[in-house]
């Protein structure tokens, strides 16, 4: 007994001398607390950024992707929002490295982890997306962003090819007997024709769209198909594009 009274009185000597104090518990739970809550602020902005992703991707013209972008791997180029995946991919590092650092994070192996977290982010924001959470995401970074504004302008320029058939802009006027007049992404007036401009009855003065069809002639254009600027969730206009 006195042996281990000698044992730990040197022991408490030596802290003493090198000034080693026990750390407060408040320290160990408010680092808790730190990772805990980096977990969930991550998880939850990765499901967000999951559901604009998703968002995105779904709302890309895929049909005529390699006509668009003469190639299916330079249109995969230019729809793919790489800002969007970066964003995602940071986020559930973060979300791993902040289970690692809890109390039980080290009894899991790397894959059981990150299996999960992957599969969590990517259905829940898949769910999110389909009931217009994305779209209403990507809406509000376009509006406070304008480097992922530009980024969007770029994918949408690939429509700007009047000569091989594809034409996007605004309408500024709907005129009798299938006409409208439209201005294109360089400000440029157009007279349209369209087959049938009563089975477009959506379409509106001030809404931006997409067309296929044949150019005419200089600034006259023929459009066959009319496509929204963006389609939401449900493939129905865009009401944030009418602008």
């Amino acid at each position: 007994m006195e042996k281990k009274n000698d044992l730990g009185k040197k022991i408490l000597d030596n802290l003493q001398k090198k000034h080693i104090h026990p750390i407060p518990k408040i320290w160990f739970l408010g680092k808790e607390g730190f990772f805990w809550g980096a977990l969930f602020g991550g998880l939850i902005a990765a499901i967000i950024g999951s559901a604009t992703f998703v968002f995105v991707l779904f709302s890309q013209d895929w049909d005529v992707g390699s006509q668009l972008a003469q190639g299916w791997w330079n249109f995969l180029f230019q729809i793919f929002p790489f800002f969007l995946a970066v964003f995602i991919i940071v986020l559930a590092c973060l979300i791993y490295i902040s289970i690692r650092q809890t109390c039980s994070g080290y009894k899991y192996r790397a894959l059981f982890l990150i299996l999960p977290i992957v599969f969590i982010i990517m259905s829940v924001g898949g769910v999110i997306h389909f009931f217009g959470g994305g779209e209403k995401t990507d809406t509000f970074i376009k509006a406070h962003i304008p480097a992922y504004h530009d980024m969007h302008i770029k994918r949408m320029r690939m429509w700007h090819q009047p000569e091989r058939g594809f034409l996007a802009g605004k309408i500024i006027s709907i005129q009798e007997e299938n006409v409208i007049i439209l201005e294109d992404m360089t400000n440029t007036i157009w007279t349209v024709h369209i087959e049938d401009l009563e089975k477009y009855h959506l379409i509106r003065v001030g809404m931006r769209i997409k067309m296929i069809g044949e150019m005419l002639d200089v600034h006259i254009f023929s459009a066959t198909t009319i496509r929204p600027w963006m389609m939401s969730a449900k493939g129905i206009y865009n009401k944030n594009e009418r602008k």
